[in-house]
């Protein structure tokens, strides 16, 4: 069972130092709730599933963190299939959630018609965007043979990785999603 979301809100938000820009934008406009988005044919406003969303974030957070205990717990070339294993089912969760997302939430708010809720989503994602490009990069890379071959360079490249996964997640929770549902615009899935 997933914990619950405001444990991992709470752990990300006092392990992360989180310098965006464009947060106090994203905050206030989070509070101000005014619609956005196309309308369908029948002039409803569009639904995104953030809840849908928020369960891929905790499934990638748990996956995120048991591949980080299976690296402390390194012991040699013999754990390198186990982590490689792991990295592949992590990248496939979060190529389908980028792609989810990057298709409804960004989509949809950087088209939405509003200039000041488009120019934070822009900023937003250009300082959190390039991640998915960075994980399929990060997963090619990393083969058994290569983690057995360069375990201090995988590890040191997967801290980083990790690091940035968790503050665009934390970001996207406290936010990003925050500004789609007081918007109207979120349904549950």
């Amino acid at each position: 069972m997933l914990p619950r979301r405001p444990e991992l809100g709470q752990q990300a938000k006092e392990s992360l130092h989180l310098g965006c820009d464009c947060l106090a934008g994203l905050n206030e406009l989070a509070i101000n709730s005014a619609h956005c988005g196309e309308t369908s044919r029948k002039g409803s406003t569009p639904r995104m599933p953030t809840e849908l969303l928020k369960r891929q974030h905790d499934s990638a957070t748990l996956m995120m963190l048991e591949i980080q205990a299976l690296s402390d717990r390194y012991r040699g070339p013999q754990d390198a299939h186990e982590l490689a294993l792991r990295l592949g089912k992590f990248a496939a969760l979060l190529r389908t959630h980028f792609a989810l997302e990057d298709r409804t939430v960004y989509e949809a708010l950087l088209h939405c018609g509003e200039c000041e809720v488009e120019r934070v989503a822009s900023d937003f994602f250009a300082d959190v965007g390039g991640l998915a490009e960075k994980l399929e990069d990060f997963g090619f890379r990393w083969s058994t043979d290569t983690i057995a071959a360069s375990f201090g360079q995988f590890r040191a490249q997967l801290t980083h990785l990790c690091e940035a996964l968790s503050r665009r997640i934390a970001l996207e929770n406290a936010y990003l999603y925050p500004l789609v549902e007081n918007r109207g615009l979120s349904r549950a899935a």
